[in-house]
């Protein structure tokens, strides 16, 4: 009989340190989680502010670029290409389909004869807008801002060109 409870206390010594054991493994593997948890929240965190700066970035130089050179090529394609593959479906030009043509001299006030010539130049910007009709096969095309919507017969491409009509004062 004492035979018995001796084992019996040596297995119940046993278990109770087995037991605290596990109770020190779960309670660290549930610390584990909990720091992959909070790392994780972290990584969140940040990959959110530098995908928001980076797009902030964006914003900033293209609104330096309209502020400092509006009336630039990049000014022109800034303001006139803000639906390039929109969520309705128009194409508008993409840099390298835009042409600038020259802006005249004669208005200035430094060309001959000198002195103010009572003109000046405004730029005249027309788009070539193109898109699929809602039939999936009809190819489309604008040349007003896409206010207006006719069969793209002969393949026009989308374009941005900028012209400049003398204004007498």
């Amino acid at each position: 009989m004492q035979a018995v409870k001796t084992l019996l206390l040596r297995a119940r010594a046993k278990l109770k340190r087995w037991l605290s054991w596990a109770k020190w493994m779960f309670l660290s593997l549930i610390q584990l989680v909990k720091a992959v948890f909070s790392a994780f929240r972290t990584c969140v965190f940040w990959v959110f502010w530098l995908v928001t700066l980076f797009a902030l970035s964006f914003w900033a130089v293209e609104q330096a670029a309209l502020f400092l050179a509006p009336t630039s090529k990049l000014g022109y394609f800034l303001k006139h290409s803000n639906l390039v593959d929109s969520s309705d479906g128009w194409k508008t030009a993409s840099y390298e389909q835009m042409t600038v043509s020259a802006r005249p001299h004669d208005c200035e006030w430094g060309s001959a004869p000198l002195g103010d010539k009572h003109c000046h130049y405004d730029a005249q910007v027309q788009t070539v807008r193109t898109t699929i009709a809602t039939d999936g096969k009809t190819p489309l095309v604008s040349y007003d801002e896409g206010k207006t919507w006719s069969v793209n017969g002969w393949g026009a491409t989308p374009s941005i060109s900028v012209s400049w009509v003398k204004v007498e004062e």
